[in-house]
């Protein structure tokens, strides 16, 4: 029993340790910065679909994890405005529209940080989840659905299956769950404010069910940003 109590202790203290020396090596810094995002969409019968980016607000806070002097992890927490501009409109209507999705993303990133002129390149890639909360879309005309004239902006929404979407104007965008890869590259142009390019490639088919059935096709997420993180 004092053998089990003595180890349970040596434990104890070890792990404390390593908790404390990971909190002397992380580091907390805020970002903001501009997507540019598109989507990639293939119909039923595999054609594409004519599509334009759109710009949106990212903002978020991560932690520099320290692994070393060259290596670190970077788990972030960001809101990220995303979307496409569509040409033959929403509801098949025709006239641009513009459908513009708000996603809550987790990227995790292994970041290599190499010394350049004097300060530190970063270099990083890694997967990231993200979450549709709700956005919104415009068109150029008032779109019809039957015998009914729809207003020409509405809510756009995220659901599993397209059958149980909101009101007459609502947008189904697609699947709640997104999740991808993302690259960046930036570098610390002053001590402690860090200017970033950055990239995400969707994997995820967003495109829902419909009653149970799920439907032919693909629709999936990509972007590419610039932003200013400031280092605490």
């Amino acid at each position: 029993m004092r053998f089990k109590m003595v180890l349970f202790y040596i434990c104890v203290v070890a792990l404390s340790g390593t908790i404390t020396k990971v909190r002397a090596q992380t580091r907390f810094n805020i970002q903001a910065g501009v997507n540019f995002s598109d989507v990639s969409i293939k119909g039923e019968r595999s054609n594409k679909a004519n599509t334009a980016t759109v710009s949106g607000l990212r903002v978020g806070v991560n932690a520099e994890v320290s692994l070393s002097r060259q290596f670190s992890i970077q788990p972030a927490l960001f809101y990220s405005r995303k979307g496409y501009q569509q040409e033959d409109g929403v509801f098949g209507s025709g006239g641009k529209a513009t459908i513009k999705a708000d996603y809550i993303e987790l990227p995790v990133t292994l970041i290599f940080k190499p010394e350049l002129l004097g300060r530190r390149l970063h270099l990083g890639a890694g997967p990231y989840l993200g979450y549709g909360i709700g956005g919104s879309w415009k068109s150029a005309t008032s779109p019809v659905i039957g015998d009914i004239v729809v207003g020409n902006k509405g809510d756009v929404i995220f659901r599993n299956d397209s059958a149980e979407g909101g009101n007459l104007e609502s947008y189904v965008y697609g699947k709640s769950l997104d999740y991808g890869v993302s690259l960046l590259a930036a570098y610390e142009v002053f001590s402690g404010l860090i200017a970033q390019v950055n990239s995400q490639l969707g994997l995820a088919n967003l495109v829902p069910e419909f009653s149970g059935t799920q439907l032919n096709g693909s629709l999936k997420n990509k972007n590419w940003g610039i932003a200013l993180t400031y280092k605490f």
